[in-house]
């Protein structure tokens, strides 16, 4: 129809063909507008969620209301609906154009007569010319269906707003929620709607991680890692069927908890892709990359070495994936195998409560133990929380032995290696041995302690020939030599390394009570307590062995009792706060100190024994016998009624009238004896200057003008005049204790690493003090603790809030069980 007859004009069929669909919508839209409506509001009611929650009987009764009403409103639009013609359609874009004569319907026309006239033809031709210039200005048809007469109300307005508010409510979840008004519970019937998918992949309890939770509407295009041994559990609520969990090729099945509940669980061991179908749905899928867990590393930071104490210490650095669970270390004779019957020692040492990377030091008394003094291996394992082991290389070393310097207590430890070595030939030999050294308590300062426990020895060794017994005398013979040598002191150093073992091994447990911790911290202070006081009556009765008499030694009294206890109540709150890692290392800082608290006396001691050592130390008796004798000088001027100098101010024959009565009580001998003791402190002297100038090559000129002015107190004593004497035994006191520290600093600056000083320190003063490290006293009471990170007081209140909180939550049962485990394990770990 249009092919013939087409006019040739840009875009007409185009616009032909889109009034002809305009007018199509007009009708269709007209006819059906109103089931539209219908199907809107049923949207938006599925998507508001409404009809699940409403009974199935009035929920299927809802839908087949909707369902009716959708298809009479079509029946009643589309009862007398008609498709439009072309015909129509040119009426359309005549009557929008604005065309009039109907152009467009002319076109179909043709000439009716007079068609071989051609006169006729062309005013047929000019006409026709005429209607196609008019078809330029042909417009688009819009569609007008006119609803506004049909809907006065405007109620398809408002269903479009219910709509639109419907979708922002069930954003994300809009195609579960019209499957479940699409599927009402009929008697009970597994018909709950779309399925609504849940995973948790739980890992380990050991390895500390959270849970993973995963859903349907969750897509990863990466692997989950997730360590090997976690659980899966799987969640499906609604659906139709029983879901399936696939792990690769394996099927795993649901489990029904309810009618609409179904669960499963398997434990993950090897890398997989998990899916979960129902009803050949797939309602997720993921790919699980399991990693196993790697058996830990161990190894030492160094050697092992003897202390000054002659404990074992043991550096070492262990690693794992997710926590060392114990570290212990094994120790064989050198020249034995590794046969399963074979003799071995096992020591535990701090795993750090489950830390991936530990670095630790841990000391050791092996003293008592037969095996000291001879060649050992040393092997370290550490072992992760499921069993898996690693070794370190092993080291050989001898392992250390204690040296008795007190003839009676070596003579009972050599006794004790005896017995153990060869119980049964040597008991009769060492309970004699014991029994002789028992009778001469003159050589052990009469020690009843000591000499009951000998006669007890004794005793037992000749009437109980069990086993028992001999491992119990062998201990009395060695806690017996002990405190022969070192007195109370070695006893209690005992106790103390057996309160800091406890307290290590309790911060590196998961739970610790506070009762449990005080227990713990109020033993190792009141162990520490005995310590120091017993050090401190060592260092008393016998100064030289400690060093206190070094007059080189400038770091004399390093640790200070108030500077233990402030580091006892830090390290109480931060295990109280959780911070168990620096309470940690604060109790290895501390047990670091003491091992190297005597260890640093000893150097003082041998370096007392150095000859600029030795000198000095005359040099200060010296100064103190002058002291004193000036002392007496003056006191003995004040008994003879005369003031020191009076005598040289007054004239010769203007002394006090009752002075001769006074000094008839003198004898003449004691003045001699103070002349005679002045003559031996200026001979004194006179060597301390030429070990001096053997030692400096040079004399330090206050001590000669020194020793002049003694030679001067002398001669006035010898001639009874001792108010002239006080002035310059004064003066050689003064000359003496300048002269004193010049040499001090000239032997410093000379051998000062031979005594293990610093040379030259400019500025120093005797508050200069240092730690057992021969570091700079800073931190808690002057202790260096800059390698520890000690949080501050604000970090630990906020700790202990922290730690509150949790064990708030973790009370309150109403909470998810993967939640509270969750809380469980972080009260654990902390």
């Amino acid at each position: 129809m249009l092919t013939n007859d087409r006019p040739r004009t840009p875009g007409f069929s185009l616009r032909l063909i889109l009034a002809w669909i305009a007018i199509l919508w007009e009708r269709v839209w007209r006819a059906g507008w109103r089931a539209a409506c219908i199907a809107g509001l049923l949207l938006a009611v599925a998507l508001s969620d409404v009809l699940p929650a409403l009974p199935a009987w009035l929920h299927l009764a809802a839908l087949i209301g909707f369902a009716s009403g959708i298809v009479v409103t079509l029946w009643r639009g589309f009862r007398f609906f008609a498709a439009p013609t072309f015909s129509e359609a040119r009426r359309r874009l005549e009557i929008v154009s604005e065309l009039e004569h109907r152009p467009l319907a002319l076109l179909r026309d043709s000439q009716a007569t007079g068609a071989d006239d051609p006169g006729t033809r062309a005013v047929w031709l000019a006409h026709r010319k005429r209607m196609l210039e008019r078809l330029g200005n042909l417009r688009s048809v819009r569609p007008a269906p006119g609803l506004a007469g049909r809907d006065p109300l405007v109620f398809r307005g408002g269903v479009l707003v219910l709509l639109c508010a419907a979708l922002v409510m069930s954003w994300g979840e809009g195609w579960e929620r019209i499957a479940r008004a699409g599927l009402p519970d009929i008697e009970g019937a597994a018909a709950a709607g779309p399925a609504a998918l849940e995973v948790w992949l739980t890992p380990p309890p050991y390895t500390r991680l959270a849970p993973r939770f995963l859903t349907a509407r969750q897509t990863i295009s990466e692997p989950l890692s997730v360590p090997a041994g976690a659980k899966l559990l799987a969640h499906v609520r609604g659906g139709l069927g029983t879901p399936e969990l696939k792990l690769g090729p394996a099927t795993i099945p649901f489990t029904a908890m309810s009618a609409r509940s179904f669960r499963a669980e398997s434990k993950l061991t090897v890398t997989t892709r998990l899916t979960v179908t129902q009803r050949g749905r797939t309602l997720g899928q993921w790919v699980i990359n399991v990693v196993r867990d790697q058996p830990p590393s161990i190894g030492f930071l160094r050697a092992p070495s003897k202390t000054s104490r002659s404990t074992l210490r043991l550096e070492f650095e262990a690693k794992d994936d997710y926590g060392i669970a114990t570290v212990r270390a094994y120790i064989r004779r050198a020249n034995q195998g590794n046969q399963p019957g074979d003799e071995v020692i096992t020591l535990k040492l701090p795993a750090g409560a489950g830390r991936k990377a530990l670095k630790s030091a841990s000391y050791h008394d092996l003293t008592a133990h037969r095996w000291a003094g001879l060649p050992v291996i040393i092997r370290l394992e550490a072992v992760d929380a499921i069993g898996q082991k690693g070794l370190s290389a092993p080291i050989k070393t001898v392992l250390p032995e204690r040296i008795f310097t007190h003839p009676i207590a070596r003579a009972l430890a050599e006794a004790r290696k005896d017995l153990i070595r060869d119980p049964a030939n040597n008991r009769q030999a060492v309970a004699e041995i014991v029994g002789d050294l028992s009778a001469r308590p003159k050589r052990y300062n009469h020690d009843i302690v000591a000499f009951m426990a000998m006669r007890s020895a004794r005793a037992r060794l000749y009437m109980d020939r069990s086993k028992r017994a001999l491992r119990e005398v062998s201990q009395l013979l060695w806690d017996t030599a002990l405190r022969i040598e070192d007195g109370r002191l070695s006893l209690a150093e005992r106790d103390l390394r057996k309160a800091q073992k406890e307290l290590m091994e309790a911060l590196s447990k998961d739970r610790l009570a506070d009762k449990e911790l005080q227990r713990l911290v109020d033993q190792l202070q009141k162990a520490l307590d005995r310590f120091m006081r017993q050090l401190a009556e060592q260092m008393k009765k016998n100064p030289e062995r400690f060093g206190q008499d070094n007059p080189l030694d400038r770091n004399a009294m390093v640790l200070e009792q108030r500077d233990l206890q402030r580091m006892l109540k830090r390290l109480r709150d931060l295990a109280r706060s959780g911070n168990r890692s620096a309470a940690r290392e604060m109790l290895s800082t501390l047990r670091r100190m003491l091992e190297n608290l005597q260890s640093m006396a000893r150097r003082r001691s041998q370096q007392g024994k150095h000859p600029a050592a030795k000198v000095m130390r005359d040099l200060q008796r010296l100064i103190q016998r002058q002291q004193r004798l000036m002392d007496r000088t003056f006191r003995d001027a004040q008994r003879l009624g005369e003031r020191p100098g009076q005598r040289g101010e007054n004239a010769p024959g203007q002394k006090g009238k009752n002075a001769p009565g006074r000094r008839q009580g003198e004898t003449r001998q004691s003045r001699q004896g103070m002349a005679g003791e002045q003559e031996a402190l200026r001979r004194g002297l006179g060597g301390v200057m030429r070990e001096l100038d053997e030692l400096l090559g040079r004399i330090p000129g206050n001590l000669g003008r020194a020793e002049r002015e003694m030679r001067g107190a002398g001669e006035a004593l010898r001639h009874g005049q001792p108010d002239r004497a006080v002035p310059p035994q004064g003066r050689a006191l003064q000359q003496l204790r300048s002269g004193s520290r010049q040499a001090m600093r000239r032997l410093m600056q000379r051998y000062g690493r031979r005594l293990g000083m610093m040379r030259g320190r400019p500025g120093w003063r005797r508050g200069d003090r240092r730690d057992p490290f021969g570091r700079r006293r800073e931190g808690i009471g002057g202790l260096n603790t800059s390698d520890i990170k000690i949080p501050e007081e604000s970090e630990l209140q906020r700790a202990r809030e922290i730690m509150d909180e949790l064990r708030r939550r973790a009370g309150e049962r109403q909470r998810p069980k993967f939640e509270r485990d969750y809380i469980d394990r972080l009260l654990r770990r902390f």
